[in-house]
């Protein structure tokens, strides 16, 4: 066969870099030579500054093997062996061609150059690692080609992996100027007593940052606090003295606890995701001076695209090999305790050399005058959580319960057999064998709506029952096990935890999955246990449609609050009222800004522009479709709404279409559209409001052309020059419009109600906030302070967003807030009793920064 002629390595004897692949391709097969057709490796190349004519090309099998397809992987070796390659005999001669070149670095391109030299397998983690492999320096990194569309057995997923490829691919080349594997040297040590932490300290106590990192070894209470004043020497500071952590007695051990606290509460801290550990560490009776740099936030202001995890970090800013598989959790609890150490200094030194790209970028600012202050705000967020009314919640379950019987027995009744609707398996083999319905690539919501939307996919009317019964008693399922049956932490309340970091800067929110609280185990309804997380993800909860929006009302406010009187903190009991301000068309206003359309931002406050866009898709007039009139979300007025957003971020036909079908059917809102009919629809609004392409999206492409990074406005009273910074790496085409277009409004929305909750909390400092979610803040609020607070709270999320260092300059913008009053998070009216003018109160003004104190 000719998959099996052998195709040699090739380059000049005594290179310095060795570049190692997996194996020859079809293509290099048929010419007789590695990379034998232009390719991403080659492009990679050029971009790093490597001269391919300078490296050895070589790979680790010299025969075609060909890749897995499909969603089983077999390991390369098996591969190799059904197609009658010898890997063991490639192995040895990989060896000695490796021994014959003497390079002074190897880079491995893809998993099976990493398996091949150091027999790990997980390139996720050890990709830009400094290891050593059949004797010789070794840095792995992704498979380019892996970059190409039609690429299988990816080993990541987003094209942003390509500029992490760029930066291994260029530590390679500066790690061939030298054979030697020089790595950072470190002091690592564990603290046996007060003395040695006493010791320690003495070096260090004019030092004014710390670094801190603690370990729980798979409890979710620290065992351990590591403390690194520079990148060079970490202690780690044993907790406890059972259970093997050490053997220090109890009274010397009270000495170092007293010792750390007053080392936290003298210096400045240095952490990553400082979140989790101050959570922890405050358990523990300590308290934090002031924390000034956390390296998730600072890689969040460089740049939001890349990972943000401090092993990500290492890699990019460090010299230290990837180290957390490396006995830090499979070994003894020394191994651990100097792992802690280790992480404390590793910390300090991505902090200390992060500096350089976060003044180049021109972030200094944003990071320390906005980002620094959002981890306290979403602390006291993530504390607060929701009080559970435990009689409506049982209510719900029952109902919900009942609910999914209902349907249950629908689909037994039409199917013949119980299904789990749940099940990719069943319901694939139900869909297209049983039932005999056009093949789909998956069994998700979006492949079920298009067959339902196809009427000459789906003919018959029972065929369309089964598929309408599998999406509702999905939603039905999910709204039991994941709100219904959620678990509340141990005081009773329901919470959340926040990522602050996504790449559009929004937040997004998660369970409580250990080491933040611990896995508890439960009994499921087939009499099996089951380990479950505490919490729910709030952003998940919907406000729409029939299923699942009723959840809400099991959440209600509290019922007393703090005070202090007489200088005294009391409890005071009192009804409180939840308060919503959410911010009216925010980034519909923030688009229209942009493309200069002062015409559609005056129109907003003075029709249902939704309504109106409507109109003009689908014929009528506004007050056809006007919410404001018929009382309700009309579904052409849906439609309208849903086709408007896909226009402002440049959506095509066909995914214009799909985000209309699936949401209408989720919410069960009677409409359906077609592409032709959305394609109609976007060039009917580009026609009624052409400045959304020709000034908005123009100018972001134009600022892709030039540097393909975009800044977004400022959030009022940051003092710094710029907003926050994202540069796209994604391949020039849709998705990468997508990306850019929904980045301005969305990350100044977001922006806008973090600044907002920021001054609000330093108005009313025992304000509760409940939630954040985007262009919406919740608070429970006592029912006296309704007003008083209620105007504050509106005041703040309606000022001013400058848009002067913008990418797109603009004029300043205010987005109204709309304040809604509620006895439970589910039944909403407006907020009537706030006074016309702010003026009749009297409030406290918005601190200003340096810059608006000098210019006013």
């Amino acid at each position: 066969m000719s998959e099996h002629i052998y195709i040699p390595g090739f380059g000049p004897i005594g290179a310095k870099l060795m570049v190692l692949s997996e194996c020859p391709t079809l293509t290099d097969t048929e010419a007789g030579r590695l990379h034998a057709k232009s390719n991403e490796t080659t492009r990679l190349f050029t971009e790093a500054g490597i001269r391919q004519s300078e490296c050895w090309m070589t790979s680790v099998s010299k025969f075609y093997v060909p890749p897995n397809v499909g969603k089983k992987k077999i390991p390369f070796h098996v591969r190799a062996r059904n197609h009658g390659v010898d890997v063991t005999q490639q192995l040895e001669d990989l060896q000695n061609e490796i021994n014959a070149i003497q390079p002074n670095c190897i880079l491995g391109v893809g998993k099976t150059a990493l398996w091949a030299l150091t027999g790990k397998v997980d390139i996720g983690n050890y990709r830009g690692s400094i290891l050593l492999g059949m004797g010789r320096k070794f840095v792995p990194t992704y498979n380019p080609e892996h970059l190409n569309w039609q690429a299988t057995d990816i080993e990541f997923k987003g094209y942003w992996n390509r500029q992490i490829m760029i930066f291994d691919f260029k530590r390679a080349k500066a790690q061939s100027a030298f054979p030697d594997r020089i790595l950072p040297q470190r002091t690592l040590q564990i603290a046996r007593n007060s003395y040695d932490l006493a010791e320690f300290y003495n070096q260090y106590k004019d030092c004014r940052k710390l670094s801190v990192d603690i370990e729980a070894n798979g409890t979710c209470v620290p065992i351990c606090i590591g403390l690194a004043f520079n990148k060079r020497h970490g202690i780690t500071v044993p907790l406890w003295n059972e259970g093997g952590i050490s053997n220090i007695p109890t009274s010397d051990l009270i000495q170092m606890w007293i010792m750390v606290a007053q080392i936290l509460e003298s210096h400045e801290i240095i952490g990553q995701n400082f979140n989790y550990d101050r959570d922890k560490i405050k358990r523990l009776g300590f308290s934090i001076r002031k924390l000034v740099s956390d390296v998730m936030l600072k890689a969040m202001a460089i740049n939001p695209e890349l990972p943000k995890g401090l092993a990500a970090n290492t890699s990019l800013y460090t010299e230290e090999p990837f180290y957390k598989n490396e006995g830090m959790y499979q070994g003894t609890i020394n191994d651990l305790l100097l792992g802690c150490a280790r992480d404390s200094c590793v910390t300090f030194e991505v902090d200390e050399n992060m500096d350089a790209d976060l003044d180049e970028l021109g972030q200094r600012e944003f990071f320390e005058n906005f980002l620094m202050r959002l981890p306290g705000l979403y602390w006291g967020i993530e504390n607060q959580g929701f009080r559970v009314d435990s009689n409506e919640r049982d209510r719900l379950l029952r109902k919900y319960v009942e609910w999914d019987e209902r349907l249950r027995y629908e689909l037994f009744h039409l199917t013949g057999t119980d299904i789990n609707v749940n099940s990719p398996t069943q319901i694939g083999i139900l869909m297209f064998d049983n039932l005999g319905l056009p093949r789909r690539e998956g069994t998700g919501e979006e492949e079920i709506t298009a067959l339902l939307n196809s009427q000459s996919a789906v003919k018959k009317p029972e065929h369309r029952r089964i598929l309408e019964l599998i999406l509702e008693g999905r939603r039905v399922r999910k709204s039991i096990s994941t709100n219904l049956m959620a678990l509340p932490d141990y005081d009773g309340r329901m919470r959340t935890t926040y990522f602050p970091c996504l790449d559009t800067g929004r937040t997004s929110t998660g369970q409580q999955d250990p080491p933040i609280r611990p896995i508890v185990e439960v009994i499921d309804e087939n009499g099996k246990k089951k380990n479950k997380v505490l919490g729910i993800a709030f952003q998940t909860m919907t406000k729409h449609g029939d299923i699942g929006a009723d959840i809400r009302g099991m959440y209600v406010p509290d019922t007393h609050h703090l005070e202090f009187i007489n200088h005294e903190p009391t409890i005071v009991e009192e009804e409180e009222v939840f308060i919503q301000a959410d911010s009216s068309q925010a980034e519909a206003r923030v688009v229209w800004l942009l493309a200069d359309d002062e015409e559609a931002l005056r129109l907003v406050d003075e029709i249902d522009y939704h309504a109106l866009t409507a109109s003009w898709f689908f014929g009528g007039t506004e007050a056809d479709y006007s919410k404001k009139i018929l009382g309700y979300e009309s579904p052409i007025r849906f439609a309208g709404k849903t086709l408007r957003h896909a226009g402002h971020l440049g959506a095509g036909k066909r995914r214009a279409a799909v985000s209309v079908n699936t949401d209408a059917r989720k919410y069960k809102i009677p409409i359906q559209i077609t592409e032709a009919i959305a394609e109609k629809a976007l060039n009917i609004f580009h026609t009624k409001q052409p400045k959304i392409q020709k000034v908005f999206q123009a100018g972001v492409v134009e600022c892709l052309r030039k540097s393909r990074t975009l800044i977004a406005p400022l959030p009022y009273g940051i003092d710094s020059k710029w907003g926050g910074r994202r540069t796209f790496f994604e391949r020039w085409g849709e998705e990468l419009n997508r990306q850019a277009f929904s980045y301005l409004p969305q990350r100044a929305v977001s922006d806008n109600t973090k600044a907002a909750a920021l001054r609000i909390k330093e108005r009313i400092p025992r304000i509760k906030i409940v939630m954040e979610s985007h262009d919406a803040l919740l608070f429970s609020i006592p029912i006296s302070r309704r007003i008083e607070w209620g105007v504050i709270i509106k005041e703040e999320m309606e000022r001013p967003i400058s848009f002067r260092s913008c990418s797109l300059s603009r004029r300043e913008l205010v987005i109204p807030c709309e304040l809604e009053i509620g006895h439970n998070y589910r039944d909403f009216k407006k907020f009537k009793e706030l006074p016309t003018s702010v003026s009749t109160l009297v409030v406290k003004p918005a601190p200003r920064n340096v810059t608006e104190a000098f210019t006013v």
